[in-house]
Order: C-alpha cells, then sequence, then structure tokens
C-alpha cells in the first residue's frame, strides 16, 4: 500500500503542474505568434521556372526579375551618358577655289551658271569622353528655300575631347534667277549672306553607330572669302539630333 500510495502522490503532483501550466497559460498576455514553417516548403534554390507555379518561387521570382530590371535600367543610363554623343563645334579653315569665278557670281558678270568646285577644311572639335568615327556625310547649303551649293564630306577619326580635320569637297551651283537674288542681297546687306546648311553623316562612338544630322543658320561674310576664310562664318546656329 505503501508503494500505490506513492504513485498517487507522484501522479497527483504531476496532476498539479499541468493546471498550473494551464492557468499561467491563460494569464500570459497574448504575444507576436512565432512563424510556422510549413514542412513542404522547398529552398529558394529549388525554383525553377517549371516550379513558379509554387506561392513562395512565385514570390522569389517576381523578386529576381524587379532586381534584374534594376540593374538593367541602371547600366543603361550610365552607358548613355558614358557614351551619348554631346554637340561637336567646327569652323572653316581653308577653301580652296577659282577666285575668278567666285569674283563672277558675287558681282553678276559672266557665266553666273558655270558651277564653282570649292575644297574645303573644317576644323572639327569631339567632345565626347571617347573617340568618334565620322563616315563620309553629305551635306546641302540652301538660300531662301532653294539649293545653292552640296558637297561630301570625308571620313575622319578623332580622339575623345580632341581636334581632327575634316576635308569636305563642295560644288557651287546657282541658275541666273537665284544668282541675281544673291548678288542684290550681298549688296543691300554690306556683303553678309544668309544661308542654312544641312548635314547627315554616320559616327561611331564608342560601341554606338549613330545617326547624326545638324543644321546650321549662317551669316556668311563673302568679302573674306578669298582673304580670310577662317573667319567667313560671322555668325551661326547650330542644332543637333542624333538617333540610332
Amino acid at each position: 500500500s505503501g508503494g500505490s500510495s506513492s504513485v498517487e502522490d507522484v501522479e497527483s503532483n504531476v496532476d498539479h503542474e499541468k493546471a498550473n501550466d494551464f492557468i499561467s497559460d491563460v494569464r500570459r498576455p497574448a504575444g507576436p505568434s512565432l512563424p510556422v514553417v510549413a514542412r513542404d516548403v522547398k529552398p529558394i534554390s529549388e525554383c525553377t521556372p517549371e516550379a513558379a507555379p509554387k506561392p513562395q518561387c512565385r514570390r522569389w521570382m517576381r523578386s529576381r526579375t524587379v532586381r534584374v530590371s534594376a540593374i538593367s535600367v541602371a547600366v543603361i543610363i550610365v552607358f548613355m551618358v558614358l557614351f551619348w554623343p554631346k554637340d561637336p563645334d567646327w569652323k572653316i579653315s581653308k577653301l580652296d577655289m577659282d577666285a575668278d569665278k567666285f569674283i563672277a557670281i558675287m558681282t553678276g558678270v559672266g557665266d553666273v551658271t558655270e558651277r564653282l568646285p570649292i575644297s574645303a577644311e573644317v576644323d572639327f572639335y569631339n567632345p565626347n569622353l571617347v573617340g568618334t568615327s565620322v563616315k563620309p556625310g553629305n551635306f546641302k547649303v540652301y538660300y531662301g528655300e532653294e539649293m545653292m551649293a552640296w558637297g561630301v564630306a570625308s571620313p575622319v577619326t578623332v580622339g575623345p575631347r580632341s581636334s581632327s580635320t575634316i576635308h569636305a569637297d563642295v560644288t557651287v551651283g546657282l541658275n541666273k534667277e537665284l544668282a541675281a537674288r544673291i548678288l542684290s542681297d550681298v549688296m543691300a546687306n554690306n556683303f553678309m549672306l544668309d544661308v542654312v546648311s544641312d548635314v547627315n553623316i554616320l559616327a561611331q562612338v564608342g560601341p554606338l553607330s549613330i545617326k547624326a544630322y545638324s543644321r546650321c543658320k549662317m551669316r556668311v561674310a563673302t568679302m573674306k572669302v578669298l582673304s580670310k576664310p577662317d573667319d567667313i562664318i560671322a555668325e551661326k546656329q547650330c542644332s543637333y539630333s542624333f538617333g540610332f
């Protein structure tokens, strides 16, 4: 009977402990619940496109897509800042032509319709952080709405933030009416002539192959063509556009 009494005492103590634990649990203030980990959740490393339908894999795939997109956008922005071309600067440094033909056009004496070839050199400055290779480009010069000259610029390679020289072959071609209007204009404006040039070129700027277009409104000092060709552009206002 003594052994039976000891067993009963132990069972009684156990019951009291369970009761006390239950009361403590009831009185304990509710706190944040611990996260529940599902037994069948696969590690992220096992998420593949085939596993995308699983909820945890869908979340992981979305997160990975967002990170990759953000990195790609950042790389593109840096790439464009480094390699997207900035506006160049240029200046005519040399002109070679038949002086008699030019004087005939400017004075209206002789055959003003005879074409006048001009060989020009243009100093070109590249402000970009990378070198530029310019392929042969076409250009046209307009007086009002009529084309008065056209030509081709030679290819040239120039280093980053440095200068080079572009050679251009120009042809001036006028009809009698256009020549008469130009003569009247320069005589009335102290031998100044307003013209517009359009230039189309293909440039290689770093890894980018870029189409460049420029339009320049220029005031030409015609009296300096033969004496100081580097000063014939009295004023110029250029706009540039670039594309792929």
